[in-house]
């Protein structure tokens, strides 16, 4: 199962505001839903995350969705993929390191009883390139590896700022 919908869907005419699969809908798939807001909150600039995460491979991706969820149902609002390397030059297995997000630009208003959503996964094939998980540029790796990926709490904090 991949990730219905998105901003930078080309190629499966899939693209666009999707209804999302499930909470942890994969394996890989690491879900978190915020308490429902009490009051319309509009949602207007650049969506920020920020990760502490560790892996066991030289380089890999961590993807972030952003959705909301209304009537239960959950709707793609924006996401992206980065790989370490993109932020961290000479990352070294099993280290610590904190990785930001920059989200398209988003203009919505979320109703009273609207949650948000967040799903953090390693992938989304077919939207963005398989990784190798190695160090070797994706399109120049004659080889791949099965990446351990850690998503760490506590030092961390998880959120997302809405900045214009």
């Amino acid at each position: 199962a991949r990730f219905p919908g998105g901003a930078n869907v080309f190629q499966q005419g899939n693209g666009g505001l999707r209804e999302q699969p499930d909470p942890g809908f994969r394996q890989d798939v690491l879900s978190f839903t915020s308490a429902p807001v009490t009051q319309p909150i509009a949602l207007d600039g650049k969506i920020h995350a920020r990760l502490e995460v560790s892996s066991d491979c030289p380089d890999t991706a961590f993807f972030v969705r952003a959705s909301v969820v209304r009537d239960k149902t959950a709707w793609f609002l924006r996401d992206t993929i980065v790989s370490i390397s993109d932020l961290i030059e000479g990352y070294v297995p099993g280290k610590r390191v904190v990785l930001d997000f920059d989200l398209d630009q988003i203009a919505w208003t979320l109703a009273p009883g609207d949650r948000l959503r967040v799903d953090v996964s390693s992938s989304n094939f077919p939207t963005y390139n398989v990784h190798s998980n190695t160090a070797d540029y994706w399109c120049d790796a004659d080889h791949t590896a099965i990446a351990h990926n850690t998503l760490y709490f506590g030092h961390t904090k998880f959120s997302f700022d809405i900045e214009k």
